[in-house]
């Protein structure tokens, strides 16, 4: 099922850009799993602003220039979840109202927002062992248990997009 996907995994590669309370991360991954650049720079959750915007836009421009050369198929932003020093409704504005547009100004490639747990089930169904099926629960046991689901060919976020977090250790 994935020869094609092995034949090609190498030539094939998306950004990605992770927050956490502080700081950004930028990696840029070939679908065989190898990163190919990871850079994590500092974030100030409490001060969403114009600025932080700019040094993203920038660091996304300097990613698509060096990596031209590949088969570039999209960006995922992939959000944190829980902390309770955070303003998450603020946050999320801030992501889907300024940085969203200010990437898409940028670039042609199809952005879009994930949750840590929502991304690798979305991964599956395109790409991987999941790929064609309308249900499935995605299960991922480290130093957290994390479950996604994926029902009528679409991952459930719930209401915050945190849906899937059954708990910490």
């Amino acid at each position: 099922k994935r020869v094609l996907l092995n034949i090609n995994s190498a030539h094939i590669c998306a950004i990605g850009i992770s927050f956490s309370p502080q700081s950004f991360t930028f990696i840029v991954s070939q679908f065989d799993g190898q990163i190919l650049h990871k850079t994590k720079l500092p974030f100030n959750s409490a001060n969403l602003s114009e600025d932080q915007v700019q040094v993203m836009v920038d660091h996304l421009q300097q990613l698509l220039k060096d990596f031209a050369h590949k088969n570039l198929v999209g960006i995922g932003l992939c959000k944190f979840f829980f902390d309770s020093t955070l303003r998450m409704g603020d946050i999320d504005r801030w992501i889907r109202e300024q940085v969203m547009p200010r990437m898409e100004s940028i670039t042609d490639l199809p952005i879009q927002i994930f949750s840590e747990v929502t991304l690798p089930t979305v991964a599956e169904h395109r790409f991987g062992v999941a790929k064609g099926k309308e249900n499935f629960i995605w299960v991922n046991l480290t130093d957290t248990i994390q479950v996604s689901l994926f029902c009528d060919g679409h991952a459930i976020g719930g209401a915050r997009k945190a849906v899937g977090q059954l708990g910490h250790t």
